[in-house]
């Protein structure tokens, strides 16, 4: 399973506490072997698992771009596939069969 969370983020019990930031995670179906696939600061989300890896988007505001993104399911391999600027927000991308 892959999904988007700010826990790392926290530094205590309430959200207040923590960044927007938003890393994409990976875990087993049974909840076990949780591990990071993207951090740092930067909002991502939307993530979608395929054959070729991890797809997410993520808006950098420091920098001033949204971009999709794709990594290996270990977190290696990032490759940018598009960068807009940041006002050209992008969501939920998804993997597609081959056809």
């Amino acid at each position: 399973m892959v999904f988007a969370s700010n826990r790392a983020h926290y530094t205590g019990a309430t959200r207040e506490t923590g960044t927007p930031d938003l890393d994409i995670w990976i875990v087993n179906a049974d909840g076990t072997n949780l591990q990071t696939v993207a951090t740092g600061a930067a909002f991502r989300g939307a993530p979608d698992w395929g054959a070729a890896g991890v797809v997410f988007v993520e808006t950098d505001a420091a920098v001033g771009e949204s971009r999709l993104v794709l990594v290996a399911p270990d977190g290696s391999g990032r490759k940018v596939l598009r960068a807009e600027p940041a006002a050209h927000r992008m969501s939920a991308p998804r993997f597609l069969p081959a056809r």
